[in-house]
């Protein structure tokens, strides 16, 4: 290769790594650090709040201890537009999907407000504070003010292995298979609740720049709606830190 040709490339992926620097911050799923089990949320007209509540709930009373019997749940209130109180329309998210109780941390939280949905917003859960993966993914309908369990294959292993397109109607998965290295980005579509399989590695490449970390090690941002940029990287490396191969890009239907 002439040296020009190096030069050339050498700046391409330089220009790459800085455009995934200034848009990554915002291409994470939204709220993934939230302290907090509570949220508020605009549909149409009207204003929900998640409201977590519970005797042994940290997220409500503050100088419980980590070494009590620890149990939170949430629910969902709708206020009322002319005289602002606020009335219950999901009385117990606990109690309507049981498989959360498995945690007192397990909590719902928003994660996408598509505009071309104005009726409708989409949750995942997971347990808060932790880098353990999403366990679940959600629908809130203001019309019938009901919230929908949906059903995906798009779990990641970490939270923060989730990026959200800028319209907030896709999300991009990074995952492994049986818990091998990060090999495959999946795409769920919220609006037709469809997986598209967008990436799928070789044995010696990998998402990873480094396997030991966890949560956060996958370099993935949207340009647009359509485009996603992903870093691969070396899997054959002994290093810990695997060498960057080069940045690639891949078109969404």
């Amino acid at each position: 290769m002439k040296k020009s040709e190096s030069l050339m490339k050498l700046l391409g992926v330089l220009v790459i790594g800085i455009v995934i620097g200034v848009i990554f911050c915002n291409s994470s799923i939204k709220n993934q650090n939230n302290s907090e089990a509570n949220d508020t949320f605009i549909l149409g007209s009207s204003k929900y709040y998640i409201e977590a509540f519970g005797n042994k709930c940290p997220y409500v009373n503050k100088g419980i201890n980590d070494s009590d019997d620890l149990y939170c749940d949430q629910r969902i209130l709708k206020e009322d537009q002319q005289t602002g109180a606020k009335r219950v329309v999901v009385k117990s998210v606990k109690e309507q999907f049981p498989a959360l109780k498995s945690r007192w941390n397990n909590m719902i939280f928003v994660v996408a407000e598509p505009r071309q949905l104005a009726q409708k917003i989409f949750l995942v859960s997971a347990l808060l504070n932790t880098n353990a993966g999403i366990n679940g993914a959600y629908s809130f309908d203001s019309q019938s003010d009901e919230l929908k369990k949906l059903k995906t294959s798009c779990f990641p292993q970490s939270k923060d292995d989730v990026k959200l397109s800028p319209d907030q109607t896709r999300i991009a998965c990074v995952s492994g298979l049986d818990g091998g290295p990060y090999q495959k980005i999946v795409v769920h579509n919220l609006l037709t609740n469809e997986n598209e399989n967008v990436v799928n590695l070789p044995g010696k490449e990998t998402l990873e720049g480094n396997p030991q970390e966890w949560g956060g090690h996958a370099e993935v941002v949207w340009i647009n709606n359509n485009k996603i940029v992903y870093a691969v990287f070396d899997h054959g490396s002994k290093k810990s830190e695997k060498p960057l191969i080069e940045y690639r890009t891949e078109v969404v239907k």
